[in-house]
């Protein structure tokens, strides 16, 4: 599995557009937007995107999921805090991860 682009389409918009990538970021709101994740990572019953720290990584990977290569920061993975800077934050460990 590898991210190769985005396809962007602006809201009440027909149009779209593809962007190249190689690597996503996505802010999808203070309350966890994942139901479309649930065929392809765990979530628990909130709709967190569950995490393990059982991960071939030395430094214990908290923001890798149960999907090799997946990993998951700021409000789909924190109940507390859900905010853009702890998801920023969190956006930083997963790169380094």
């Amino acid at each position: 599995l590898r991210l190769r682009g985005v396809r962007l389409q602006e809201v009440g918009e027909s149009a779209t557009q593809t962007m190249e990538c190689d690597g996503a970021f996505v802010m999808i709101g203070s309350t966890p937007n994942t139901d479309y994740l649930r065929n392809f990572v765990d979530l628990d019953q909130t709709g967190l995107v569950t995490t393990t720290t059982t991960n071939p990584l030395p430094s214990g990977c908290s923001t890798c999921t149960f999907v090799e290569g997946v990993f998951v920061a700021g409000e789909a993975a924190d109940a507390r805090y859900r905010q853009a800077i702890t998801a920023a934050g969190d956006g930083a460990k997963a790169a380094m991860d």
